[in-house]
């Protein structure tokens, strides 16, 4: 049974927004909350990277300790759809052959996997053409005059560094280019073999 819930919560990076991969009601929500269109593709956030390779399957060279250092690093990986193993709902990528791809391996991470008995959409809360929220205090007001009537999880421990994750995609040939630069975009262009940045 699809959990249709929607919940915000907090990365590593800003606060971000989302619910089961496999509800489209918690999809249309999502853009409606946003002020966007429905034709917008959101990015997956896995808990493990057990999970991620559940998902997609890699070239031998991409290993579960390479994941954890990529992740580490305030990233998002865009993989071919052809890398699928399961199948992935037609409106996170929205058209693309890509489907962008995150791992956080938090507690809070963990129990939103856990609650919702699947990965993640997720994007950043904001109303679009604003910039993503980073603060506790912030994320919390956008809740209450917003969208009260979906789970807020507190994390108010938590640090977020306030940037953009650095994006790189992977190519069914097995090449990395870099698509977004964020904060530790030289430490994943060495990772990734690419010129530094």
């Amino acid at each position: 049974m699809i959990n249709h819930q929607t919940y915000i919560y907090p990365t590593d990076t800003v606060w971000g927004i989302g619910g089961s991969i496999y509800s489209e009601i918690s999809y249309k929500e999502i853009a409606r909350i946003k002020n966007t269109t429905e034709d917008k593709p959101l990015s997956i956030l896995f808990s493990t990277q057990e999970e991620l390779f559940t998902y997609f399957k890699f070239p031998n060279s991409i290993s579960s300790s390479w994941l954890k250092d990529f992740f580490s690093f305030e990233s998002s990986l865009l993989l071919p759809l052809q890398f699928q193993k399961k199948e992935i709902p037609s409106w996170i990528f929205q058209g693309s052959s890509f489907v962008s791809v995150r791992c956080l391996d938090f507690p809070i991470i963990h129990d939103l996997v856990k609650a919702l008995n699947s990965p993640i959409t997720t994007t950043s809360l904001n109303k679009t053409g604003f910039s993503p929220i980073a603060s506790f205090e912030e994320a919390k007001l956008f809740y209450e005059q917003n969208c009260p009537q979906v789970n807020f999880v507190m994390g108010k421990e938590m640090s977020l560094s306030g940037n953009s994750s650095t994006m790189i995609s992977l190519d069914d040939s097995g090449q990395f280019k870099m698509i977004r630069n964020g904060l530790y975009a030289r430490e994943l262009s060495k990772l990734c073999g690419l010129s530094s940045t």
